[in-house]
């Protein structure tokens, strides 16, 4: 009796022992993170806001993933422990575990990621298989805007590819940038090639194509169009396609190879335009925006002899677009002189007839007697002047034989004489 009795109460003991363990689990556990209720009546998980909602990638979600809980009597449960976490797709919240309030609702907030996404939230009780599961959509704006950024309104050389590519941005009613779009080019008007028919636009919702004009001279225009369901979305390119132009340049200069300035250059063609330009300081001339066909250059200065005297140039379509003209070089010639020469009579005036040196500067004539070697009278006349009037104080003497010549100072201060005229005063 005495053993059955020590053997109950150690038995006794040892449930009272275990009771007591669960008691202080149970009590530690729902004062920590409660699961249930007192009552361990079943708790219920029901879905209030944020299912199946549609949003913007980057954006939170104004609606929150809220749930409410309750026991099967429809009572409401507070202080209960939920915990949420992303299952699948971009997203984050911003509480993970959350104990639901005094009228039995526990929320967070989502945040969506970056990219396009399907989003999976689970809503799940501590400690419970019981969950639910929070469907949602991170969707880009559509775009509602075609913005043209470069190649508007360009000037294009016949066959040849535009300067600048025909690029358009893409961007919804925030004004951000819409990736992805397939953007459509097409040539509504002219004739020309594009290097891309098909674009998608890239991460700043930007797309490009590059126009190279054909054998046509005129207005083109090339459209970019997004095509939606409900409607569409374009803008539209204008360009001319031009003539080729051309340049020629060259150079104008003297015997010793230094430019010369000031010079005046003519550029004539078959259907008789004419342009004009004037070397610069270095002797340098140019002309530009000329279309094919055939041309003349001509340098001119009064007085002055050059060498080519013109230049015959032909431009046809397939040239360099910068041509070399001639480099023209000055001649230097000496005066010659017409009158009065080989020992002719004249008067006691006689008039001086010359021609007279190319690239003349200053002009002087000189004048002497048989009987006095240096010159007796010489006049400096401008370089322009081909004759003069003697008006010396000497009075020529009738009979007596009068020598003359003329001397010029050209543009690198060199000069040159003429041949020594012989004319005889008779009265």
């Amino acid at each position: 009796m005495m053993v059955k009795s020590m053997t109950k109460q150690r038995v006794i003991s040892g449930y009272f022992f275990l009771t007591m363990i669960l008691v202080v689990i149970v009590f530690s556990c729902d004062k920590e993170l409660p699961t249930e209720s007192k009552n361990n009546t079943t708790i219920f998980l029901t879905k209030i806001s944020g299912d199946a909602l549609i949003g913007v990638p980057g954006d939170t979600l104004s609606t929150p993933l809220t749930v409410l809980l309750n026991d099967s009597n429809g009572k409401v449960l507070s202080g209960v422990r939920v915990d949420f976490r992303v299952l699948s797709g971009s997203a984050s919240l911003a509480d993970s575990i959350v104990v639901s309030n005094d009228i039995g609702k526990a929320s967070t907030k989502l945040n969506f990621g970056k990219e396009e996404s399907f989003v999976k939230i689970e809503a799940k009780i501590f400690g419970s298989e019981n969950k639910v599961i929070f469907s949602l959509s991170a969707i880009n704006l559509p775009p509602t805007m075609i913005i043209i950024l470069t190649g508007n309104n360009q000037n294009c050389n016949q066959g040849e590819m535009a300067k600048e590519p025909l690029q358009i941005k893409v961007i919804n009613e925030r004004g951000e940038s819409v990736n992805g779009c397939v953007v459509s080019f097409e040539i509504l008007k002219g004739v020309g090639l594009l290097s891309s028919y098909l674009d998608t636009t890239d991460t700043k919702g930007i797309a490009e194509t590059l126009l190279t004009t054909g054998d046509y001279i005129g207005d083109l225009q090339i459209s970019a169009s997004i095509f939606l369901l409900e409607h569409n979305l374009s803008v539209t390119f204008q360009a001319v396609s031009l003539a080729p132009t051309y340049s020629i340049s060259g150079k104008v200069r003297n015997f010793q190879g230094k430019g010369i300035s000031n010079i005046s250059v003519y550029l004539t063609s078959t259907d008789d335009m004419i342009f004009k330009t004037f070397t610069d300081n270095n002797g340098d001339y140019s002309f530009s925006d000329l279309i094919s066909g055939t041309y003349y250059l001509l340098p001119w200065k009064s007085n002055y002899k050059f060498e080519p005297q013109q230049e015959t140039i032909s431009i046809q379509s397939d040239h360099q677009t910068n041509i070399l003209g001639e480099f023209f070089t000055s001649i230097v010639s000496e005066p010659k002189l017409i009158s009065p020469i080989s020992f002719v009579y004249t008067t006691k005036e006689p008039v001086f007839l010359w021609d007279p040196a190319g690239n003349v500067e200053k002009q002087y004539l000189f004048l002497m007697s048989s009987r006095i070697p240096a010159p007796f009278w010489m006049e400096e006349v401008d370089s322009q002047v081909t004759s003069i009037v003697y008006k010396g104080t000497m009075n020529l003497i009738n009979g007596n034989t009068y020598y003359w010549k003329i001397g010029a100072v050209l543009e690198s201060d060199v000069i040159v004489e003429s041949e020594i005229g012989a004319f005889v005063v008779k009265n």
